[in-house]
């Protein structure tokens, strides 16, 4: 795999810059703004009550909260440094599968799924289009290529998906309807599967969120409209059910959003992020899992807003990635932030940020200070003390951004590292869970893991 020397001088001189330009503007503590564009550089403290600027005007279109949102907080932290050499080592591993003559294709949406040392990868033949998994234990270093003896090659867009204990893997994808396929795969490592059912959500105008499973094994998966007529879906399966339960609800525009689901470690809480394209805030809605199913306890319409100064949303139409952080009781966050800037009048970056939310929706902020394409893809695992992204650096020498780096946040520093250069601008990648392991596409055709 080359390693374009020259364009990582290239960033790292750019990240130099900006960041002595703008080092208060990456720190911890969120500005406390007065509007939209107007920010600040100030600290402030809102535990316990929101902060003292105006509520954004509702969306006319959305339905109001069911109940108020919990308090937002921001805290103060040092502001981190950026090491352009990336002082950790990286396992890179590319796909290969004797068993076809296609190229093979990312088809995952985004987590990868996990038990134990078991990591499982779904793909797809290029042209074929046929759904594949990777099945791999990282203890033994036993890997299959398993095929999928799929219902119908229809409905697999955005696929997310879990392992379950009990060796049920569940697929949820789709372009309207959507789709949960389950499938019993049988091996250890799992060297086969078959097909057990398929389920069917939601009308022509649904589109994928994601789906998680929930520690006391529980299944959620959301969806949301593509039209004009806001509305999220979530289906809710309980360890013990034979079926799933639905729900909808409004309170964000939903056309050409996206959607992130995750557990928080500190109370079992369910937390919907979406950003709608445009809309230039972070919405969020909680749930809880109760005896009965789930209950919609709060959403609001802009969780993350102009409140925050930079740390607020990119203004269109922002990727998002999350994961629980178990060791310090949060939910982190990824995103891009407001920071941000055109290059060439035609290829606009955003500074990702990275937003730790409390059970009771207090939040501290960092932003990795290097300009990625604002709308591009992100990874996020976290781990106890660090915190680990992949993205895309816009080169202002050419204002491409297809070479793909990881970053990792420990002890207040930033230190990123080159990993090759992508197959498509707008690839897709994957991301572990609980293991630092990401997967893309890159530009000789191949799919790649990358384990650290």
């Amino acid at each position: 795999m080359a390693v374009r020397h020259s364009r990582t001088f290239r960033i790292a001189l750019t990240c130099s810059v900006l960041l002595a330009l703008c080092i208060q503007a990456t720190a911890w503590a969120a500005p406390g703004g007065n509007g939209k564009g107007g920010g600040g550089n100030s600290s402030s403290t809102c535990r316990g009550k929101r902060c003292s600027d105006p509520e954004p005007s509702p969306d006319p279109s959305t339905e109001p909260s069911p109940s108020p949102s919990p308090t937002a907080t921001t805290e103060p932290s040092p502001t981190p440094t950026l090491d352009t050499e990336g002082s950790f080592t990286v396992t890179d591993l590319a796909l290969t599968n004797t068993a076809v003559s296609d190229d093979l294709a990312p088809l995952g949406r985004a987590r990868m799924a996990e038990r134990g040392s078991l990591s499982l990868m779904l793909y797809e033949t290029r042209f074929g289009h046929e759904p594949w998994l990777f099945a791999r234990d990282r203890s033994s270093g036993t890997a299959n290529h398993i095929k999928l003896p799929y219902d119908s090659l229809l409905g697999w867009t955005d696929a997310s998906y879990v392992l379950t204990p009990s060796d049920d893997l569940w697929i949820f994808s789709g372009s309207g309807p959507m789709y949960m396929r389950r499938f019993k795969l049988s091996g250890s490592p799992p060297s086969s599967a078959s097909f057990v059912s398929t389920t069917t959500f939601g009308d022509s105008e649904s589109r994928p969120g994601n789906m998680i499973q929930l520690a006391g094994g529980g299944l959620v998966a959301v969806w949301h409209r593509q039209s004009t007529t806001a509305q999220h879906g979530i289906a809710y399966r309980a360890p013990s059910s034979s079926s799933w339960q639905t729900m909808t609800f409004s309170f964000i525009p939903t056309r050409a959003s996206k959607d992130i689901l995750v557990q928080h470690p500190a109370d079992g809480s369910i937390w919907l992020f979406n950003s709608p394209d445009a809309w230039s805030s972070i919405g969020a809605a909680h749930l809880t899992e109760t005896t009965s199913g789930l209950r919609l306890d709060w959403s609001e319409a802009a969780f993350i807003d102009s409140r925050y100064g930079e740390f607020d949303a990119d203004p269109e139409n922002p990727d998002l990635a999350a994961a629980a952080d178990p060791s310090t009781g949060e939910i982190v966050l990824a995103y891009q932030s407001a920071k941000r800037t055109i290059f060439g009048g035609t290829v606009a970056g955003s500074y990702p940020a990275v937003a730790r939310i409390l059970p009771d929706g207090g939040k501290s902020f960092v932003h990795l200070p290097i300009y990625v394409e604002r709308i591009s893809r992100l990874g996020l695992v976290v781990r106890p003390g660090s915190v680990w992204l992949i993205h895309r650096p816009i080169d202002t020498a050419d204002l491409s951004f297809d070479d793909l780096y990881i970053s990792r946040l420990s002890s207040g520093s930033w230190s990123t590292k080159l990993l090759g250069s992508v197959f498509a601008m707008y690839e897709r990648v994957g991301y572990g869970i609980s293991r630092v392991e990401f997967s893309a596409r890159l530009s000789d055709g191949r799919i790649h893991t990358f384990d650290v």
